[in-house]
């Protein structure tokens, strides 16, 4: 059928002279207000021009005008909203014909028609196959006007009649089709358990319920398990560790409030055979040795501003409990001031009773000074200097002496020796970095100074407001030296006068970003690179210290400084980056090459403690890379933030040590002013589940709220409220409302000393309860041990998809697993090293995770879950299960609890798409993926996927505004409906089907059959009691052999039934019934 639009008087006057043009087709007439033409009157048109009547040029007139008044007025209209309108419709067509139908095209031809006082008139006809086949005409003095008015009048109609929505994009579904087809797409997965599995899961629990379950309610409730560590009663009957000594318990045993540890020689303080009058001799006889050869020491240090002020700090300690010394960066404050303390005591013929802890934010700071002090006083490490990080404990010989830590290591002696019996000083340096450990060890120690009056407390700072800190600590029990720090001046230049000084013209780079104090920061690499390449032009001989926010950054600026031959013989550069072993770090330290000047490209880890003595140089980008948490989506988000005034302070004291130095800042003296005082304390940014754990085991029944309170600074209430709330979900904390404070459960009494998050120290509790200990401990250690285990090069991430992928295409994780049990196979260096070489892993890290996991394995013996048995080994009994990939994944998820889901089909610029496939979280936020993950490419037939994915690590990148999944696993219905939430539930969907689902939510629903829901309804109930009934008891007290029988028996039921569902897919898999990888 035509349809005409009414037109003007002149026009009607046309067509009734022209009848004949009205017939079959479609055209679109209009007024003025909006005309649009036939194909057949347009036609009419060029005839009529041809033959030059005055009578049609006028009739062309009035079209072209009417278009330029419809025109005009749609600019207030559609053109508002579709201002490039022919390039949307183009793009829409393009879109469909792409996505949907080949047929559905636009086509647009323009041509002359004639002249008007010789003027070219031109027509557009648009015409377009969908919604149907319509044909819209355009007249205008030129090309452009006319397929203008033709798209305009295509797109009005489309828009007026809902077939294009202002995105400009298509309608082809209402949202009601839209909304059925994606639910159909993605109805609940089935669960199917074979009947003979069913009978005997039915005869177990039926057991359970008649003779087991009275049994345990009964043990259970005449224990409740101590804190790990707090010794049984005599008398008390033990579980299975009953037998063992108390030396073999190790470091946390049962009797540490009666017979601490030393922490700094490792022996029980009741046990020291050594004689104290001998020690102390014997350090005396140290400081004698040394002290003819004061030469050599100045040599190593010469003329450290902290030597200057050796009798203040010894008078104050004298006087005041605590000692604050503010010391610029270079005043020799971390290395001197504990040999002071010490060598007054060892004169005074006390030297065996000066044990000195002193806490460092890095384990390379730590390990790096003791070897630097024990150097200077002419000692091997052990004799009166030692150290303690993880994996690494280099204890004293005898009592007197300095040990560094970690600040990690002292928290956790304060587990087995809360008093810090045996310690005399405690030296907290760094304190104005303000990690959340430091702030959790003031508050601990400020409440111990009250306690044990002769303990003395140094708090060493370069840039802490110290008002602050002697506030904290109460001023009049606290002293306060300020000493200076650089021993030269130091010259800094600030954009744009640091790159003309250098000789580099300022408008060569772009500036921008790094001189408005609002702007994003971010690394200019070709900046940086001329920076450096200008110092090594026109400087001095001198090091060079270049800070880079991250990784990432130090290689792209160290492989554009290969590149250039002339740079790669002239300059030693070194990376500095806490991935890196520690030899390699610390290289940083030696001397280049004769005639190379070194360059150090290092992160914020160079800000302190670590001093590289012949940095004359220093190139400050002005931010770093940061985690911030967000407890509205709990998430981290990683981006690049402005460093604070102190953090630049920081690194400018870098230079100036040996001769005078230049800071060379990348940002403005405008940027500069802006910078916040002081950075941000990590306990306002980052999540605090572990925190507080730690802080219970410290402050016991006291509100975790309170206790925080007490600290320097004090965290958000929301932080600590969903802290508190993630810890309930998991088990380990019960909220008492009465009281207004919080209670350990069984599970949380257990973990408090674990270093791992607590999502891992209840998948490490789990993974000993099912049997699967040694691959959860690999997959813990490589996740948590801050370096994993392949070679981190960008450029090698496909390849290390590969490698995985060829190890288990269903996990990155079992894949990580699958490597590591490989590795063990081989007996020497070199055959391990190859293997490494050909899988893209790095031989230190995944040594490094090995250690990791003996350290985690450790965790378990301590907290009483495991005896003594080989837990590595495979025929030890807790790895029963170890090859049941979808055991080892339901434990984790047990703890880790975020799920991600595949979403089959899409609804994307108007095209409703059935073979889409993405992933997304339970909020529906699309998620994307690493390159070197094994599900990165969808597979090419999803349809046999489980449509569940457990991540452990899930970020939002604060530069591309994106949130990436990394270390992802697919996970079988059965193992999801087991593991995860805190109950199952059984309802019908709004199909009528039955279902049941993870605490209610309809993303984690499942279809069963009456029969089968039951089932595991019942079991999921009685696997949790179980689980409860193991942790409140285990290796605590003597159980019913009845009770333990039944436990290992629905163990391993369990792990029939979840293996045997992987089995499925895998078999699928091999058949090529659905190739999903």
């Amino acid at each position: 059928m035509m349809q005409v639009w009414w037109l003007a008087a002149p026009l009607r006057a046309s067509l009734a002279l022209a009848p004949a043009l009205l017939h079959h087709g479609t055209c679109w007439h209009c007024t003025p207000r909006a005309l649009s033409t036939c194909g057949l009157l347009l036609g009419k048109a060029r005839r009529a021009a041809a033959r030059k009547t005055p009578q049609q040029s006028g009739h062309l007139q009035q079209l072209v005008q009417a278009d330029t008044h419809y025109v005009e007025k749609q600019k207030k209209e559609i053109l508002r909203i579709f201002p490039q309108v022919k390039a949307t419709l183009k793009n829409m067509f393009h879109n469909l014909s792409t996505n949907l139908n080949e047929n559905y095209r636009c086509e647009e031809k323009t041509s002359a028609m004639g002249r008007i006082s010789h003027q070219l008139v031109f027509q557009c006809t648009f015409t377009i196959t969908w919604p149907r086949h319509l044909t819209f005409t355009g007249y205008g003095f030129n090309k452009k006007s006319a397929e203008t008015s033709a798209a305009l009048k295509a797109a009005e109609m489309l828009y007026r009649e809902n077939y294009l929505t202002e995105n400009g994009y298509p309608v082809t579904v209402s949202m009601e089709e839209r909304h059925q087809r994606l639910q159909e797409w993605n109805l609940p997965p089935a669960i199917t358990i074979p009947s003979h599995t069913l009978q005997e899961g039915r005869t177990l629990l039926q057991h359970y319920q008649e003779e087991v379950q009275p049994l345990m309610e009964h043990v259970r409730a005449a224990v409740s398990p101590p804190l790990p560590g707090v010794g049984l009663d005599e008398g008390d009957e033990e579980g299975p560790l009953g037998m063992l000594e108390d030396e073999d318990i190790g470091e946390g045993g049962t009797e540490f409030e009666k017979n601490p540890h030393n922490l700094l020689t490792g022996h029980r303080l009741s046990r020291q055979q050594e004689d104290a009058e001998y020690r102390s001799r014997f350090l005396y006889s140290l400081l004698q040795k040394r002290c003819p050869h004061p030469a050599a020491q100045s040599e190593e240090h010469p003329h450290l501003p902290m030597l200057r002020y050796r009798d203040d700090v010894l008078t104050a300690l004298q006087d005041k409990q605590v000692l604050v010394i503010s010391g610029d960066t270079g005043c020799g404050k971390s290395t001197q001031v504990p040999q002071m303390i010490l060598d007054q005591w060892v004169q005074e013929g006390r030297g065996a009773d000066c044990n000195i802890l002193v806490t460092q934010p890095r384990r390379i700071s730590a390990i790096s000074l003791a070897k630097r002090v024990a150097g200077e006083r002419g000692e091997a490490i052990g004799e009166s200097v030692g150290y303690h990080v993880r994996l690494e404990f280099r204890p004293l010989r005898g009592s007197g002496g300095v040990m560094f830590c970690t600040t990690g290591m002292l928290l956790q002696g304060l587990h087995t020796n809360p008093q810090l019996a045996g310690v005399s000083h405690v030296i907290v340096d760094e304190v104005h970095e303000r990690s959340v450990q430091t702030d959790i060890l003031l508050i601990l120690l400020r409440r111990l100074l009250q306690q044990r009056p002769s303990l003395r407390v140094v708090l060493m700072s370069a840039s802490l407001s110290t008002h602050q800190l002697l506030q904290y600590f109460r001023a009049d029990e606290a002293a306060l030296i300020t000493v200076p720090g650089t021993l030269y001046p130091l010259t800094r230049h600030y954009l744009p006068s640091a790159l003309q000084v250098l000789g580099i013209k300022p408008q060569h780079h772009s500036l921008a970003a790094l001189s408005e104090p609002d702007s994003y920061p971010s690394v200019n690499v070709d900046l940086v690179v001329d920076v450096l390449r200008a110092i090594d032009k026109s400087r001095p001989p001198g090091a060079v210290l270049c800070f880079l926010p991250g990784w990432q950054d130090i290689s792209l600026v160290l492989t554009r400084l290969l590149k250039d031959a002339r740079l790669q013989e002239r300059l030693c550069i070194l990376p500095l980056h806490s991935r890196l072993p520690t030899h390699d770090q610390e290289a940083i330290f030696e001397p280049p090459p004769p005639g190379q000047r070194k360059v150090v490209l290092a992160t914020n880890l160079a800000e302190t403690s670590l001093t590289v003595a012949d940095v004359v140089y220093v190139v400050d980008t002005g931010f770093h890379k940061e985690h911030r948490y967000n407890s509205r989506t709990d998430l981290n988000v990683l981006g690049n933030h402005w460093i604070s005034r102190a953090n630049s302070q920081q690194r400018a004291g870098r230079a100036g040590r040996v001769q005078p130095g230049e800071v060379f800042h990348l940002y403005s003296s405008e940027v500069h002013q802006a910078m916040s005082d002081f950075p941000v304390p990590e306990i306002m940014r980052i999540p605090l589940e572990h925190v507080i754990l730690q802080c219970k085991a410290h402050c016991g029944e006291e509100s975790i709220r309170s206790f925080l309170a007490e600290g320097i600074s004090v965290p958000s209430r929301r932080l600590v409220t969903t802290a508190i709330a993630t810890l309930e979900r998991l088990g380990m904390l019960i909220q008492d409302d009465d009281s207004d404070t919080e209670h350990l459960t069984a599970l949380g009494r257990r973990v408090t000393h674990f270093s791992t998050p607590p999502h891992f120290s209840k998948a490490l509790v789990l993974a000993s309860v099912f049997r699967c200990v040694d691959p959860v401990l690999s997959i813990s250690a490589v996740l948590t041990g801050g370096r994993g285990i392949f070679l981190s090069s960008i450029d090698l991430r496909t390849k290390t998809r590969e490698v995985k992928v060829e190890a288990d295409p269903t996990s990155d994780l079992l894949a990580m697993y699958s490597l590591q049990k490989e590795w063990r196979l081989y007996d020497n260096y070199a055959d391990k090293l190859d293997f490494c070489n050909d899988k893209n892993l790095s031989y230190r890290y995944v040594k490094f995770s090995e250690g990791i996991k003996h350290l985690y394995g450790s965790h378990l013996r301590e907290a009483r879950l495991l005896n003594f048995e080989d837990v590595h080994s495979e025929f030890s009994s807790w790895n029963a299960n170890r090859e049941n990939g979808q055991l080892v994944l339901g434990v984790l998820a047990a703890g880790v609890a975020r799920l991600l889901h595949y979403q089959r089909g899409s609804y994307t610029k108007g095209i409703l798409n059935a073979d889409s496939l993405a992933i997304k979280s339970e909020k529906g936020e699309h998620i994307d993926t690493t390159s070197d993950c094994v599900l990165h490419q969808p597979p090419q037939h999803p349809s046999a996927l489980p449509p569940h994915l457990l991540c452990l690590h899930l970020s939002r990148d604060g530069v591309s505004r994106r949130t990436v999944a990394r270390d992802l696993s697919l996970l079988q219905p059965l193992t999801v409906a087991l593991f995860t939430g805190r109950q199952l539930v059984g309802h019908r969907s709004p199909h009528g089907s039955l279902c049941v689902s993870v605490d209610g939510l309809e993303k984690r629903s499942f279809q069963v059959d009456e029969r089968t829901g039951q089932f595991l309804l019942e079991l999921r109930e009685a696997m949790d009691e179980v689980i409860e009934y193991l942790v409140e008891t285990r290796g605590m007290y003597a159980t019913p052999p009845l009770a333990d029988t039944f436990c290992d028996d629905l163990v391993m039921f369990i792990s029939k039934l979840v293996g045997s569902q992987g089995q499925k897919q895998r078999v699928r898999r091999l058949r090529g019934e659905e190739e999903c990888f």
